[in-house]
């Protein structure tokens, strides 16, 4: 149903990149391309992904497709074997405009594609920070994957704020798979009728290793006390990774504060 109103986008004989889905979502979004006649490129079909290397300061892979059959070199500043096929999609989408950038533009586009909040790493005296909003049960997962694919210190401490009307009890037990601790709490910003309640959570949920703080700065605090000189995961909601945000300051090393207060 979801596959159905995305593909509505579609428009008669306009080229439609699908980037990596389901055999069922694919078969829907076919059907369309094929009703309204659009040239359809898929990642994993006509685009190829391959030789992915993940790295903390980005993505790097070999892109294929019918304008680069022998395969272009790529680079994205964005971290994870999904932000590949991402990258891929865009490059895609590109590549079918009556106009497309050249390589150089294209190369240079990905290189500085940076947004914060997304697999961002704050390297502070007391230890390095991760800020990823992954607020879904794929994207925690994602989240997991890429960190095993990097060089950052454990332990690795989740501090954890999920919006009440999201899929939180298996986001919880996704994060409980890549996480030695988990420090549940409320981000500041969350509006009140979606925020969680971190002790009802404990309570009810089957993990070890969790602990509420419901004051947001205490919680900062503590995750960094378990962690030691590991690494502080901040996901769960965008509203978590900017309330963190606006509270780690990088240039000094100086202590976490409250900044709306300040």
């Amino acid at each position: 149903r979801i596959a159905a109103e995305k593909a509505g986008i579609l428009k008669p004989g306009v080229p439609t990149v699908l980037g990596p889905v389901s055999g069922e979502v694919a078969a829907v979004v076919e059907d369309r391309a094929r009703t309204l006649r659009c040239p359809l490129q898929r990642i994993g079909r006509e685009i190829r992904v391959e030789e992915i290397r993940v790295a903390l300061h980005g993505t790097s892979f070999l892109y294929r497709s019918v304008g680069f059959r022998e395969g272009l070199e790529l680079r994205t500043g964005l971290v994870g074997v999904h932000q590949a096929y991402n990258a891929a999609v865009a490059v895609a989408m590109l590549e079918a405009l009556p106009t497309s950038p050249t390589v150089e533009q294209l190369r240079d586009g990905l290189a500085r594609a940076r947004p914060p909040g997304r697999f961002q790493v704050v390297q502070r005296p007391d230890g390095p920070w991760l800020l990823d909003i992954a607020h879904n049960e794929a994207a925690v997962q994602a989240l997991g994957d890429t960190l095993e694919r990097t060089d950052l210190p454990s332990p690795r401490v989740a501090l954890l704020s999920i919006l009440r009307d999201k899929r939180w009890p298996a986001m919880v037990a996704a994060v409980s798979q890549w996480a030695e601790r988990i420090v549940l709490t409320s981000a500041p910003s969350a509006p009140d009728v979606r925020r969680w309640d971190p002790a009802a959570v404990v309570t009810s949920t089957a993990v070890a290793g969790m602990e509420p703080c419901a004051d947001f700065d205490r919680a900062l605090d503590r995750s960094r006390e378990l962690a030691g000189a590991g690494t502080v995961v901040v996901t769960g909601s965008a509203y978590t990774v900017g309330d963190a945000l606006l509270r780690l300051r990088a240039d000094d090393g100086s202590p976490l504060r409250n900044t709306r207060s300040a």
